[in-house]
């Protein structure tokens, strides 16, 4: 998305927050920041065992 639009609606998508919470200003860019970076990580880590699985697997 533009102009880092999908970095403030990640969280909303994922169900981490409501769309109004961003309208309300409840949340700071922190909050969304920190949303975000473990978003990242959890994608991180099931990459990591879904490599280890198929590794084993095999």
């Amino acid at each position: 998305m533009p102009d880092g639009i999908d970095f403030l609606m990640r969280p909303v998508y994922h169900g981490m927050i409501r769309y109004t919470d961003l309208k309300d200003s409840s949340l700071t860019l922190e909050d969304i920041f920190l949303m975000n970076v473990y978003l990242d990580n959890q994608k991180y880590n099931e990459s990591v065992l879904e490599r280890e699985r198929w590794r084993r697997h095999e």
